[in-house]
């Protein structure tokens, strides 16, 4: 049985997609712009050598090396900042003091 909570994937179809990486999934509202074209459909698995995009009228095609490294970045963007927000406080009782005596 694979280990899909391991595997990072960027995947957009139909006007929804999901971004999964470094233990953070986020469902996507809007299609990524990655390395200057926003796909129709794409699906970015690099563990599993998938790496496909298809612009509005075109076949489906191989990304380039610049698209994915464009869809890696923001893989570990969105983690980066989910990670950063579960550890930040979220109300004024959680925060440090910042004039404690």
């Amino acid at each position: 049985m694979p280990q899909t909570d391991l595997i990072s994937r960027l995947w957009w179809s139909g006007g929804r997609g999901v971004a999964h990486h470094a233990g953070v999934t986020v469902e996507l509202s809007q299609a990524p712009a990655l390395a200057g074209v926003t796909p129709t459909e794409l699906d970015y698995a690099p563990a599993l050598y998938v790496a496909l995009l298809r612009l509005r009228s075109d076949a489906r095609r191989d990304m380039t090396p610049a698209e994915c490294a464009a869809a890696l970045a923001l893989l570990q963007r969105i983690a980066s900042a989910a990670h950063a927000a579960a550890k930040t406080p979220t109300t004024q009782e959680e925060a440090p003091c910042q004039n404690a005596p």
